[in-house]
């Protein structure tokens, strides 16, 4: 299996899983990475792509060398198609730095208008949406005495040190939810069908799934 080359994508999952999916197979040659673009994705984004993607090579025990390169469009669609396969292995490796000695705070992600969105657009994906993120927001807040809220604006290392040591994450099924699981952080998923998370989607022990009707009911 030639895995030398790696399609990247813009979120956290797509990042983490190109680069475990190498590690678990110990890869030890090099690897070309081919993001979506060298600047940012949004302009409000905090990190270029190839920023994060570095801060997260360095959560792994990588034996490769890495560069970022162009690509045409018909080989972009090739290596997608190929890493989707890769993807469905669940390549789970945990990072070298894990949760532990917990601070007194917590921590929260949730979609914004342009994420949630995008969730809504496939059949697939709208399981994953948060349909009144206010109301989550405003429950949170108030399970919590506060939180940090972690998303894109903010520089990756600072989301990574603030997973480390919070009290729990509390988050949608996407972004910030694949770095929490491969830190191994007290995790709560909101979605609006947690059955079907929890069979297909982020499955170590520290995550807890709920309905978002549920959570904003019964927490």
């Amino acid at each position: 299996m030639n895995i030398d080359h790696a399609w990247l994508n813009s979120g956290f999952k797509d990042i983490i899983y190109a680069i475990s999916f190498r590690v678990k197979n110990n890869f030890e040659g090099h690897l070309k990475l081919y993001p979506p673009a060298f600047g940012k994705i949004r302009s409000h984004d905090k990190n270029t792509i190839i920023e994060t993607t570095e801060a997260i090579i360095k959560l792994f025990d990588v034996k490769f060398t890495y560069s970022f390169e162009n690509c045409s469009p018909e080989f972009r669609k090739e290596i997608r198609e190929q890493e989707i396969k890769n993807f469905e292995t669940n390549p789970y490796i945990p990072f070298n730095k894990q949760w532990s000695d917990p601070y007194d705070y917590y921590t929260l992600t949730l979609p914004d208008d342009w994420q949630n969105d995008q969730l809504l657009l496939k059949q697939r994906s709208r399981n994953r949406a948060i349909y009144r993120t206010d109301k989550v927001f405003e429950k949170i807040v108030s399970v919590t005495k506060g939180a940090y809220r972690l998303n894109y604006e903010n520089d990756i290392n600072f989301i990574i040190d603030k997973l480390l040591h919070t009290q729990r994450h509390y988050t949608y099924c996407g972004s910030t939810a694949w770095l929490a699981s491969f830190l191994n952080v007290p995790t709560t998923v909101i979605s609006q069908d947690s059955k079907y998370m929890q069979e297909e989607k982020l499955k170590d022990k520290n995550m807890y799934y709920i309905d978002e009707k549920d959570f904003l009911r019964n927490v």
